[in-house]
């Protein structure tokens, strides 16, 4: 699945550069920052092959930084590969009550779609959305006191989702708020159901 999944991304992105090559009317790029807002959603397995329970996680906080390319279609649309480090996990209270932190870290390689309605020549609202792929970089538990320890090996490798948001473009300065819907499981074992999913808040400079 995962040779498959690297297959998908790296195809989708080759046209993506052909297409702009060809029919891009204007090309921009810049750097990006910002937090991310993130929590694991689904069903996990305490026991193998036990009954499976709800994940009751909560958000936790990291941050995402990267950069941009844009490639203007005409003057309304936009298509924009990223390329971003960003951290992303969920918090839970373990059935001995100590906070689990489960924290990822990825690089995510979205392609979206951006709908601008300029107000101004610098003044240009819009939305966006697209799909994106991910390859985990690295997965940690922390238990606070009692330690944390690297567990990369028990979550997939290559997952995907879909972005959307909205956003304004001020001068050279870019704000815009996403929701991160991640539709596949990061968790390997059999039997969980685990997705992260997630919002982000960021600033970014084009140059």
């Amino acid at each position: 699945m995962e040779k498959i999944i690297s297959i998908i991304l790296v195809t989708f992105f080759l046209n993506v550069v052909f297409f702009q090559n060809g029919f891009a009317q204007e090309h921009r790029y810049g750097i990006k920052g910002g937090i991310t807002f993130y929590q694991i959603h689904g069903k996990y397995v305490l026991v193998q092959g036990g009954e499976r329970t709800d994940l009751d996680s909560h958000h936790v906080s990291g941050i995402e930084a990267g950069f941009f390319a844009e490639f203007r279609v005409n003057k309304m649309f936009s298509i924009q590969p990223e390329v971003v480090f960003a951290q992303k996990g969920g918090s839970s209270i373990t059935s001995l009550d100590v906070q689990k932190d489960i924290n990822l870290n990825y690089i995510d390689l979205p392609v979206l779609l951006k709908f601008r309605v300029p107000v101004t020549q610098k003044f240009i609202p819009y939305i966006f959305g697209g799909p994106y792929g991910s390859i985990l970089v690295r997965a940690q538990v922390d238990l606070g006191e009692y330690g944390s320890d690297t567990i990369t090996d028990q979550y997939t490798k290559l997952t995907y989702g879909v972005k959307v948001g909205v956003g304004v473009e001020i001068g050279r300065f870019i704000i815009d708020g996403r929701y991160d819907l991640g539709i596949s499981e990061i968790y390997k074992e059999d039997g969980s159901d685990e997705y992260v999913r997630g919002f982000v808040i960021s600033i970014s400079r084009l140059f």
